[in-house]
């Protein structure tokens, strides 16, 4: 099974798609109406074609992104924004680890950094497709502020994901409230009602 049949047969048919610039065979496909009505998903597709080298291991990886938009939002900002990860991952020939807080120049939404986590929206089989070697992991990428990011640094991703989970933050919201208020303490999030 390839990329494109493998977020499909998840995600639905793809309605649209951005290419990359800079970095051949690299582009953004979108997915509508999931993981929920109202949202979208962006994946990129051809990262995968080189396998990527992990932090601290010479071990290699091969990896697509994804990021979940509201269906009203901007997709092209999105689509942007997995793009130049995507590149940026390419040229360096780093993949991203569980828990990385990749920097965003500009930011998106007033959120600086994109936190690398496993894809929690579907289904455990979308996470990796095992016919590759290496395998491919597909990574969700969520927008965090730096007092989330700073969070993650100290308490790690999975306390970070709790409190997501807690909280019931919509995370496709670009006006969404931190998780994270004042210091870095667990607990300290923000009322979300």
């Amino acid at each position: 099974m390839n990329v494109v049949s493998h977020f499909e047969a998840e995600l639905g048919e793809m309605s649209r798609g951005w290419g990359s610039s800079t970095v051949e065979g690299v582009s953004v496909g979108l997915f509508e109406a999931t993981p929920f009505e109202d949202c979208c998903t962006l994946a990129t597709i051809g990262l995968s074609l080189d396998a990527l080298t992990m932090r601290g291991s010479n071990r290699g990886v091969r990896q697509e992104l994804v990021c979940v938009a509201a269906r009203e939002g901007d997709l092209e900002l999105h689509a942007r924004m997995l793009l130049y990860v995507a590149e940026t991952l390419s040229r360096s020939n780093q993949a991203l680890l569980r828990g990385d807080a990749f920097p965003l120049p500009g930011g998106i939404h007033g959120r600086e950094r994109l936190l690398a986590a496993p894809p929690g929206y579907w289904s455990d089989g979308f996470a990796v497709l095992g016919e590759t070697d290496p395998a491919t992991v597909v990574v969700q990428l969520i927008p965090i502020d730096d007092r989330e990011a700073a969070f993650i640094t100290e308490h790690g991703v999975d306390a970070f994901l709790s409190l997501l989970e807690e909280s019931q933050v919509d995370l496709t919201d670009p006006n969404r409230c931190s998780v994270v208020r004042g210091g870095t303490e667990p607990g300290s999030t923000s009322p979300l009602s």
